[in-house]
């Protein structure tokens, strides 16, 4: 679904996953939202076919993987920037985190870098970066999970917030 994302489609899945309190939100302006949101998506999934040869089809989520679904369309993925979004559907297929470096000084400087891994992969040139300065991107931090390990943890996946909001 590389074409213009049906509006109708979009609102579907947000009331699907538990996100219609956004639509409620909005109100009268739903619908101009809507249309941004669309667009983003369109722009997110072209990017994305012209990196990985292939397309994310995000609304088959919706009745595959309603959890995965849920976090996909949650305000804070939604409002991500492109470059965030790719690597929320990179995590949503498996693949690792392998570093964070956050870059915060107060009220001046903020930049995340997220390297990511397959699992299966060690190669250096098998390492994707993104690479964000959007204020808005450092939301999506609250979706990674925590799991320990041998007395350390690792951060890995991207989940969906209890109550969507």
């Amino acid at each position: 679904m590389t074409a213009t994302i049906e509006l109708s489609v979009l609102r579907e899945a947000m009331e699907k996953t538990g996100n219609e309190w956004l639509l409620n939100y909005w109100g009268e302006e739903a619908e101009k939202h809507l249309k941004k949101l669309a667009a983003d998506l369109g722009r997110f999934q072209r990017e994305y076919k012209r990196r990985f040869k292939e397309t994310p089809d995000v609304f088959a989520l919706v009745d595959v993987n309603p959890p995965k679904a849920a976090a996909f369309f949650h305000l804070d993925s939604l409002l991500a920037s492109r470059e965030m979004k790719i690597l929320i559907w990179r995590l949503m297929l498996g693949v690792d985190i392998d570093k964070i470096d956050l870059k915060y000084k107060a009220g001046k400087v903020f930049a995340l870098r997220i390297t990511l891994i397959a699992p299966y992969d060690v190669e250096e040139e098998a390492k994707e970066e993104y690479v964000t300065t959007s204020t808005s991107d450092f939301r999506v931090l609250r979706h990674f999970g925590l799991m320990g390990v041998e007395g350390g943890f690792e951060i890995q996946g991207y989940y969906g917030l209890k109550g969507g909001r």
